[in-house]
């Protein structure tokens, strides 16, 4: 009947039974349309009555009428929207769809209520050496076929923040070969995917066990959050440009009540512009309990955008210099963190015994060239050496040196990791982070594939003992997000040795992961699992560096560990 409208008429069915009837625009054809009506409409024969909105003290025999005076209503309604008059017209909940679409699209809205099982796929041009990049960045839409072929159930029943079913979210990655088509496929993808949809651009995309650096390509990672999971997401822009401010922000956005259980998690996207390190900052001032991981996009110019979003309030492209953070909360939510920096530690940690602002000249006592020698010569591994004469690297480790300890050589659990930018004449180390003379300390490293791969394991290793001795994890996560530097890939593991970081990461937690290789990372060091008391969480933004971030369901978990307890 709808499709027989002029004008292409709108109707839209409210949950009190109301039908809101808009004309676009007249049609010069009236009177035969009015009378084609007329006669398609008694031969509507698989009207369906909802019964959710049945009049108190009626059954349902009492509205067996209800599909045929509802179809005269709305013929009504359509008359009147032909000769261009607005009406409201109040009748039952009726479909007014064939029985197979009704079959359909019910059975998409039982299955948003459910829950959408998590899935990550990519898709490339295999073709695209033979048509060129340009042509096959022109062809988005047969990628986007792929992984969204039709309208999913939120889309189709805007489902995406429903209280009363799970929410829907949906990271899609867009490889820069597709820059100038970004907004129109941020546009379809939200019109396919609905519910809660992040679009990021980046110099390659990570899905379906599979890593694409050189071929245009997409990856999608979708599915639905625990159960009572909200997903509000924060957009803050250029503006904000201290930790102050942006805590003040994100304190007023995400509420939390004194002794939650719970904090939200945070997954962080920005654009290379914006001040996201104040952001990340202000979130671990406002919520030090919280998990926040993310990335940075990969833009293709400076006044180019790169990010988007999209709920079920709406949404678009963001604005460049944009940073997007999704909080993600709920009882039944937990977010763990692996991060990854790809670095091996060589020699002992050092005092910093002299130095200031990002200028170290003395380690223990001695001018850090000197140190650094000594280092180098102690050194077995000839690899090893090579890497400190051209990778040189250095960390500061996350637990300093307590007082009144007279070694110089301490245990870390993690070291941030920095680059040796240089050497002053004086033989001062310049390094990518400020210094304290007395207090900060650092440890020489180097960085290649040999070296990023077992670091990768290591840290693997390590959660996966933290998370076994927790007692508190019955079942895998749900599914998880990779965030990597373009630097790593084929260019840190070389050719022979692709997709690296996600199939080490796959036989640690074989779960559907997606993600891309960006501009900068965002973290905690280490691993970090959520709960039981824990310590503040220190996020740093990171480069060369694999984020790993995994979504929890913990519903069921307290009691079968009280259950095995007992």
């Amino acid at each position: 009947f709808f499709e027989n409208v002029p004008a292409a008429l709108c109707l839209r069915l409210a949950p009190v039974a109301t039908v809101t009837c808009t004309p676009c625009a007249r049609d010069t054809s009236t009177s035969a349309r009015v009378s084609d009506l007329a006669r398609k409409v008694p031969a509507q024969r698989d009207l369906e009555l909802d019964h959710r909105h049945h009049r108190p003290g009626s059954s349902r025999g009492d509205q067996d009428e209800a599909p045929r005076s509802t179809a005269m209503l709305r013929l009504v309604a359509a008359l009147m929207l032909s000769l261009g008059t607005s009406a409201w017209v109040a009748t039952p909940s009726v479909r007014a769809r064939p029985s197979t679409t009704t079959t359909r699209r019910r059975a998409r809205a039982m299955m948003a209520a459910a829950a959408v099982p998590w899935s990550s796929t990519v898709a490339t041009h295999d073709d695209w050496e033979e048509i060129g990049a340009s042509v096959a960045s022109s062809r988005w839409q047969e990628l986007l076929d792929q992984l969204a072929p039709s309208p999913s159930a939120a889309a189709d029943t805007d489902a995406g923040a429903d209280a009363d079913g799970p929410t829907l979210l949906s990271v899609l990655v867009v490889k820069q070969d597709f820059y100038d088509n970004f907004a129109a496929i941020a546009e379809e993808a939200h019109a396919r995917l609905g519910g809660n949809l992040v679009v990021v651009l980046a110099a390659g995309v990570i899905g379906g066990g599979e890593e694409v650096e050189s071929s245009p390509g997409m990856s999608l990672l979708t599915g639905s959050l625990p159960r009572e999971t909200t997903a509000s997401a924060l957009i803050l822009g250029r503006g904000v440009s201290t930790k102050e401010q942006a805590s003040t922000i994100a304190e007023g956005a995400f509420s939390v009540d004194a002794g939650e259980a719970n904090p939200p998690a945070f997954l962080v996207w920005a654009d290379p512009l914006s001040t996201v390190e104040q952001v990340v900052n202000g979130l671990d001032l406002a919520f030090p309990l919280s998990v926040v991981a993310g990335a940075l996009s990969c833009p293709i110019g400076q006044n180019e955008p790169s990010l988007a979003w999209y709920s079920k309030d709406g949404g678009g492209v963001l604005e460049v210099g944009s940073t997007l953070a999704l909080a993600l909360k709920g009882p039944n939510l937990e977010v763990h963190s692996v991060t990854a920096q790809g670095g091996h530690g060589v020699g002992p940690t050092f005092l910093v015994t002299k130095g200031e602002g990002n200028v170290v000249a003395e380690l223990a006592g001695k001018p850090a060239l000197n140190a650094l020698s000594e280092v180098m010569e102690k050194e077995e591994d000839a690899r090893v050496r090579s890497l400190l004469s051209s990778q040189l690297l250095c960390g500061f480790p996350s637990r300093l040196v307590e007082k009144g300890n007279k070694s110089d050589q301490i245990t870390a659990r993690d070291f941030l990791i920095r680059q040796v930018m240089g050497i002053t004449k004086e033989g001062a180390l310049v390094v990518g982070d400020r210094v304290k003379a007395g207090k900060s300390q650092i440890r020489f490293h180097v960085r290649d594939g040999v070296a990023a791969k077992g670091d990768l394991t290591d840290q693997l290793g390590r959660y996966l003992i933290e998370r076994k001795f927790s007692g508190r994890y019955s079942k895998p996560p749900l599914c998880a997000i990779l965030f990597s530097c373009q630097g790593r890939g084929t260019n840190l593991y070389g050719p022979d040795d692709p997709c690296t970081d996600s199939t080490t990461f796959a036989s640690a937690v074989p779960v559907p992961t997606a993600g891309w290789f960006g501009n900068g990372e965002i973290g905690p060091l280490g691993a970090v699992l959520p709960g039981g008391g824990r310590e503040k969480v220190k996020t740093h933004m990171h480069g060369f560096t694999s984020v790993l971030a995994m979504i929890y369901d913990t519903s069921g978990d307290a009691e079968e560990a009280e259950a095995k307890g007992g």
